[in-house]
């Protein structure tokens, strides 16, 4: 009797395994999925660590949408400077007062930086 059983169990086993292929291919999809998440879990976390402990982490395509908003030199610049200011802020209006100048002499009148204005408002 256990022979006739254990011979049934591995035929229905096999049948079932061969009508599963698609969810066996979705499952590995999906394990595939779940993997890149982790990876990209773990790189997050490096990041955040790196932040915890002092470190300013690298910048790699970042992308800011600056429209029509103001600037000043030449928009052929080989670099463009997006600056957010709030006016009411004084660490920023100390570097209006103190800063902002050199950086026109030395970097917008020569043509080498183009400093966009993004302003946040309250």
């Amino acid at each position: 009797m256990v022979k006739n059983t254990i011979i049934l169990f591995v035929l229905v086993s096999g049948s079932c395994l061969a009508a599963d292929e698609s969810e066996i291919t979705a499952l590995r999809h999906e394990l595939d999925t779940i993997k890149q998440t982790q990876a990209d879990i773990q790189q997050n976390v490096l990041i955040i660590k790196g932040l915890l402990t002092g470190k300013r982490p690298l910048l790699e395509n970042v992308y800011v949408e600056i429209g029509d908003a103001p600037s000043v030199g030449s928009s052929e610049a080989a670099v463009i400077m997006v600056e957010f200011t709030d006016f009411q802020c004084p660490f920023c209006a100390a570097y209006q007062r103190d800063t902002f100048g050199r950086i026109v002499e030395q970097f917008i009148k020569p043509g080498k930086l183009c400093g966009t204005l993004a302003v946040t408002f309250h």
